[in-house]
């Protein structure tokens, strides 16, 4: 757990057919990576010879937490598809971390400026809002998906959104339109911390 961050839970194990040379079971689990819960069920094809013994995994069925996410619905299908239970820990490892991460960030940022931050989906949605409350209306939007492809690979992407009353004047609209390509820039400069933070500091001083 300490290098992966899962852990298993409960575990069921039925044995559906046991000959000499073959051995069909079936087997539930259940666990948690990071702060997402998994559960598998599959079935566990063993064959023995006298030069080796071979295992084959089918009826692979995963259920995630997060599976209304459709990058993850499409790594999980792929996963299923083709039994490879290897694949989907690695990945989801990798996967878990990023929104551990994501998580973690966003309770921070909560806690440090809560008149600030605002967290529409809770610390487990994939954006936060940015409020001055001596602008109405004037909001900034952090998205910040993780992205999963079909072979596993996980990729963090982030994004401003800008929402603008009309009563801005119209020297400052070329900074606010400016702000999703500064903020990207600053990602790359700084890191995701630290650009969020910044970003935090703009609206809290904005007059």
């Amino acid at each position: 757990m300490k290098f992966t961050g899962i852990q298993f839970t409960s575990h069921f194990k039925k044995t559906m057919e046991k000959t000499r040379n073959r051995t069909v079971q079936k087997h539930r689990l259940s666990g948690n990576c990071h702060s997402l819960s998994f559960q598998l069920e599959f079935q566990l094809l063993e064959m023995q010879n006298k030069e080796n013994v071979s295992v084959v995994v089918s009826d692979l069925s995963i259920t995630m937490e997060s599976g209304e996410d459709s990058d993850v619905s499409k790594f999980v299908s792929s996963i299923e598809e083709h039994g490879n239970l290897l694949a989907f820990f690695r990945s989801l490892s990798s996967y878990a971390e990023w929104y551990e991460h994501r998580r973690c960030t966003f309770l921070h940022f909560k806690a440090k400026y809560p008149d600030v931050v605002t967290l529409p989906e809770g610390l487990l949605g994939d954006y936060i809002i940015l409020r001055n409350s001596t602008h109405s209306g004037f909001e900034l939007m952090v998205v910040w998906k993780i992205h999963i492809d079909e072979e596993g690979r996980t990729t963090p992407l982030l994004d401003l959104l800008t929402k603008v009353p009309e009563q801005v004047l119209e020297w400052k609209m070329a900074t606010i339109e400016n702000a999703p390509t500064g903020f990207r820039s600053m990602l790359l400069l700084f890191g995701i911390e630290a650009a969020i933070e910044n970003l935090i500091k703009v609206v809290s001083l904005e007059k």
